[in-house]
């Protein structure tokens, strides 16, 4: 299957920053198993401890989901971060591939990767996933920023592995030759700017309920009734977001949910549940799909994952609104009983999205946009402090246009960091850049280009790696040079089909 990503593949991605891709496996009660190998950042223990996790994990695949889960797909590779040296890892032990036992397209993934990097293997089911200490050391201040604490090296080892069963899960059970995602579900992750706390507050403390119920089911029934209440609120006042989410809420949940019901049964004190009210109850739309995973550990806890499954495969309900199909709208629901809910995170989202420099650039690029002047914005940060603001934005005030901002992000073999682009629909943005990345601004679009299409390093490897992977790459008749980076590589704007 060839990559490719669109303006809304790349916010999935940025709305998380560096953190493990497209899930969040940050918790706060990350597993102490005093049984499992000693977790060091010496290639060969990893290797012995992943060894060990994945006996203990991979039992519980098959009672995590149907037989769509197919057992025989879940298989794990190691890469170490100087890239020279492979293992596989699967429930019957490990073995370290030799260099003449690295397939063409293998070699070719393992070059690519980078950073946080994650691939799945074309026309393989292997997934690859690359131990690199030395990119968290250097997100050290962005962690501590974001998440209040650096990342121990217990959470990024546990993140690793989440992130080898979620990221397979998207490929193996929802895509491919099962493909039970409709690829015709219209679809949209971005956010409306200016922000509207509203449908945030609504579907926060949707699943703020969930979160009680799943803690303590003696109130399930009166949660269960707050969480219909404000879902039902928050659908007839936003139905066209809660349309347009409906396919990442069933995307990101299920698979959200099989790698933490997996970790969970195997490590009890790591989290069941996405964060739900704490870092991330300032996270957008999309991060909420995420956080219905809580909506499926109730829909198996309570006898009903086969309607769940059912239902995420034909895409017709989303996890909460299968959960709450038989809930009963409550008559006369007291609003104030939420209001310290309402108010902590009204609270929170005001200290993050009030006057912060990274949503500026937002007011920045529409003004300029008015002006005719420039579309894109490519700033430098320092540490990372503004991440959970990186995302997509529909703009009121241009209707039509939206705007995407990514901070420290990457794409498999793609980095950037610090860029606001304006574009229209859905355009296949492939940024590539250097160690320190842009380090330009004011970028000056072409006459061609309406709207701006992509950004592209020109260099002449990485263009061919593109063009092996099945993406046709098309540069404009007058290429339009907006900067280079510390290395003297240069960024031209180019287009992609």
């Amino acid at each position: 299957m060839k990559k490719t990503f669109s303006l809304a593949a790349l916010c999935c991605l940025a709305f998380i920053g560096f953190e493990f891709c497209s899930c969040n496996t940050h918790t706060d009660n990350t597993p102490t198993d005093a049984t499992m190998p000693k977790i060091s950042r010496n290639f060969d223990d990893l290797t012995i401890w992943f060894e060990e996790a994945v006996k203990r994990t991979h039992p519980f695949i098959s009672s995590a989901w149907n037989s769509d889960a197919d057992v025989a797909d879940f298989n794990l590779l190691l890469v170490n971060q100087e890239k020279n040296r492979i293992c596989k890892i699967t429930p019957e032990g490990k073995k370290e591939l030799q260099e003449s036992e690295w397939s063409e397209n293998l070699k070719n993934e393992v070059s690519l990767i980078s950073s946080f990097g994650y691939t799945t293997l074309n026309g393989l089911n292997h997934t690859l996933i690359l131990c690199d200490f030395a990119f968290f050391d250097e997100k050290a201040e962005m962690t501590k920023q974001t998440y209040g604490h650096v990342f121990s090296d217990e959470e990024i080892v546990y993140g690793w592995l989440a992130l080898f069963y979620h990221e397979s899960f998207h490929q193996f059970v929802q895509r491919g030759e099962k493909g039970w995602m409709p690829s015709e579900t219209p679809s949209d992750r971005s956010q409306t700017y200016p922000i509207d706390y509203q449908p945030r507050i609504y579907r926060k403390l949707a699943l703020i309920a969930l979160k009680n119920a799943w803690l303590n089911e003696a109130v399930k029934p009166e949660q269960y009734a707050r969480a219909k209440y404000w879902m039902n609120k928050y659908e007839k006042n936003y139905a066209q977001e809660a349309e347009l989410i409906k396919s990442y809420d069933v995307d990101e949940s299920s698979a959200e949910y099989f790698s933490r019901f997996i970790l969970h049964s195997a490590f009890p004190s790591y989290d069941a549940l996405y964060d739900i009210d704490g870092d991330n109850i300032t996270s957008g739309v999309d991060a909420e799909s995420y956080m219905q995973c809580a909506a499926l550990q109730l829909l198996r806890r309570d006898g009903r994952l086969n309607e769940a499954i059912e239902a995420c495969k034909s895409c017709t309900l989303t996890p909460i609104n299968c959960l709450l199909k038989n809930t009963k709208l409550p008559d006369n629901y007291d609003e104030n009983q939420d209001a310290a809910d309402i108010k902590r995170i009204t609270e929170a989202m005001d200290k993050a999205f009030g006057n912060n420099p990274m949503l500026q650039s937002i007011g920045e690029i529409i003004k300029r946009h008015k002006a005719g002047q420039q579309h894109y914005l490519a700033v430098r940060t320092k540490s990372g402090a503004y991440v959970d603001l990186s995302g997509e934005y529909n703009l009121t005030e241009l209707p039509g246009l939206r705007c995407i901002i990514t901070l420290s992000t990457s794409l498999d073999e793609y980095e950037i960091e610090g860029l606001t682009v304006l574009g229209r629909g859905f355009y296949y943005l492939v940024p590539l850049a250097g160690e320190n990345a842009l380090s330009i601004s004011d970028v000056a679009p072409s006459d061609e280009l309406s709207p701006i299409e992509g950004v592209i390093i020109e260099q002449k490897a990485q263009l061919t790696a593109l063009q092996e992977k099945g993406m046709n790459v098309k540069t404009l008749p007058t290429k339009t040079l907006i900067g280079k980076d510390s290395f003297g590589n240069k960024y031209y704007i180019c287009r992609f089909n």
